[in-house]
């Protein structure tokens, strides 16, 4: 798999869960934080 169609195919996932999964890791740095501190 080349470097544009690998970015090409992040693009097109980023665009279809992009928002959710932001949310998802937001939470989950949040948490690691927590843990950490």
């Amino acid at each position: 798999m080349s470097d544009s169609q690998q970015r090409e195919l992040s693009t097109i996932i980023r665009s279809r869960v992009g928002s959710y999964t932001g949310k998802f890791y937001q939470q989950l740095f949040v948490c690691a934080k927590n843990l950490t501190y």
